[in-house]
């Protein structure tokens, strides 16, 4: 388990050394994330090489982890870090999914859906609700437990399930809200529904 940010602080407190405190905290601020040497260089504005000799001595004394990702060098602060929400779900997402969830996280915005953002984002919502009262029942169920927050099986199965196809139906509505506004501008019935020309009518 690595130092802590102040320790760091203190072992590298020379005048020259700012940079490598800059480093340090940076890393520090972003505990369980994997990041990239070069965004490191372009972050305190040195050569790749330099900031790869402070990476060295950090790793030499047992404050990040390092390793290699496609033959770029990444590095993360070893041990709890800063801390905070962002930390605990990286330590409880498998590395995978949270991957996905990035490359993902572009093609949800508002620019992408539309109309179909509010559905959208419910439905995830839900499905997420859904998803959580799924493991809790598992978990009675596995453990024997006659209830949780007063909800029995039953009760979470029977939530989970009315929750489950309001999700359903929202993301089916959103699908075909999305299809009738492509095929009104399609057929030039409504022109001003999109939000570029509401824009230009609202100048």
């Amino acid at each position: 388990m690595g130092g802590s940010l102040a320790a760091l602080k203190s072992e590298y407190d020379g005048d020259n050394q700012s940079s490598k405190r800059v480093l340090g905290e940076y890393l520090y601020d972003r505990p369980a994330q994997w990041v990239a040497q070069q965004e490191l260089a372009s972050e305190v504005d040195l050569h790749s090489s330099v900031v790869s000799k402070h990476l060295d001595d950090f790793h030499e004394d047992g404050y990040i982890l390092s390793k290699k990702v496609e033959g770029e060098r990444h590095v993360q602060w070893d041990g709890r870090g800063a801390g905070g929400l962002g930390y605990w779900a990286r330590e409880l997402i498998p590395q995978q999914l949270w991957q996905a969830g990035s490359e993902l996280r572009p093609f949800l915005t508002l620019d992408r859906l539309g109309g179909a953002y509010l559905p959208t984002l419910l439905f995830g919502l839900l499905m997420g609700v859904g998803l959580v009262m799924g493991v809790t029942t598992y978990l009675i169920a596995e453990f024997e437990l006659g209830s949780v927050f007063g909800y029995t099986a039953l009760d979470i199965l029977v939530i989970t399930g009315i929750l489950t196809m309001t999700a359903s139906v929202l993301l089916l509505a959103a699908i075909l809200w999305r299809l009738f506004v492509l095929a009104v501008s399609a057929a030039g019935l409504l022109p001003s529904w999109s939000g570029s020309e509401l824009g230009d009518e609202s100048s």
